[in-house]
């Protein structure tokens, strides 16, 4: 448990000096955004295709949320 304590703590001050929660605030709202605006494209998409499988635009959805997300995190 004191190394839990003694790593959190560390932690705590790694977070403080190198001012990491605004830069990761900043970063979640942009990819926010860019993720918003891209499952909107991808509706769009479908509607104006007439494409009528809601198993495939769930899929495609849920797919494009996990590319998205690895992007922001790791782009």
């Amino acid at each position: 448990m004191n190394f839990l304590y003694k790593y959190t703590k560390k932690l705590k001050e790694y977070r403080e000096i190198s001012k990491v929660d605004e830069i990761a605030r900043r970063y979640f709202a942009m990819n926010g955004f860019d993720g918003s605006l891209t499952m909107l494209g991808l509706l769009i998409g479908y509607y104006l295709s007439g494409f009528n499988n809601p198993a495939v635009i769930f899929v495609t959805g849920i797919s494009t949320c996990i590319a998205m997300g690895v992007s922001g995190l790791w782009g």
